[in-house]
């Protein structure tokens, strides 16, 4: 964890001693959203496709050595890959910024500041990220 740290202390050193321009801007936002909710929907299609019997990108012989099972919970495990997918969406669109009245943490629903969100997240991906 230390190692993450220090890594991203000498990003914003560097960033910092640099020229300041928008890299980041909304367009490329979307199109990050856009590609992390494509790549596990693919990887959610290979593991169905498993399930399902069809040899998607293995042979028929590897296919059927996971018969017992196996592939049947490859299954159910890509299957909250792609809940997960569904739900990146939300960082791009209006239904991301909202908590919908029924949810126990806002009673009456209404907006949610981005804040509120990424900080929870990007406290644990900083614990994530350097493993």
């Amino acid at each position: 964890m230390l190692g993450g740290l220090l890594l991203g202390a000498a990003a914003l050193a560097y960033g910092r001693s640099q020229v300041r321009t928008r890299w980041f801007t909304p367009q490329r936002g979307r199109t990050a959203v856009y590609v992390a909710v494509v790549v596990p929907l693919v990887y959610c299609a290979t593991r169905w496709a498993w399930a399902l019997g069809i040899p998607l990108g293995v042979s028929p012989e590897f296919l059927a050595e996971g018969e017992d099972g196996l592939w049947l919970a490859g299954a159910y495990l890509a299957t909250f890959g792609a809940f997960g997918g569904v739900l990146t969406l939300g960082l791009t669109q209006r239904w991301g910024r909202s908590f919908h009245a029924g949810f126990p943490a806002c009673a009456a629903g209404g907006y949610r500041p981005c804040w509120r969100s990424s900080r929870p997240h990007s406290s644990r991906s900083s614990l994530l990220w350097p493993g």
